[in-house]
């Protein structure tokens, strides 16, 4: 790892949650129809899909913020109080790599079609708190200042963050 990268194209990994690390804390500002902008603690910048690109495996990284659909989420809901991030531009979803197994440190983040694999379920932790061990966050939580946490199977409580 080279650190906490605040450059543009810096890839989004996942990582043993750090609650206090601000590059592993995103703000989620509302930018209308239930799209967010995701906007990293510790760089400035936005989590983006590359070049606009509607493929399946494109990636996900920071890049500054142009105002485009491209960098607007909407947290999807899922019945066991994950997220699924779903992306405005391509309506893919923010996918961990490899397989819904992928739990180990430096997993990259794609868009791929949305689907019920884990490996596209995060949980939405406030800042500062490493785990709820499972604890979904409530309906009308206010998701302002919370930390994308990937839902691993067992707790395992990794976060995401760029290289």
């Amino acid at each position: 790892m080279n650190g906490a990268s605040k450059a543009d194209a810096a890839m989004i990994l996942q990582w043993g949650c750090i609650a206090t690390v601000a590059n592993q804390q995103w703000r989620f500002v509302a930018v209308g129809n239930d799209y967010y902008k995701l906007i990293n603690a510790n760089s400035g910048k936005v989590l983006d899909v590359s070049s606009s690109s509607t493929a399946n495996w494109a990636m996900i990284w920071q890049w500054s913020d142009l105002n485009r659909n491209n960098q607007q989420w909407k947290p999807v809901r899922q019945s066991d109080g994950s997220y699924q991030l779903v992306a405005a531009h391509s309506n893919k979803c923010a996918d961990v790599s490899v397989s819904a197994t992928a739990t180990y440190d430096g997993a990259f983040l794609y868009q791929y079609d949305c689907n019920t694999g884990a490996n596209q379920r995060f949980r939405l932790l406030p800042a500062g708190i490493e785990s709820l061990k499972g604890v979904p966050i409530p309906e009308d939580a206010n998701i302002n200042n919370y930390v994308v946490n990937r839902q691993a199977a067992k707790a395992l409580g990794k976060a995401l963050f760029w290289d």
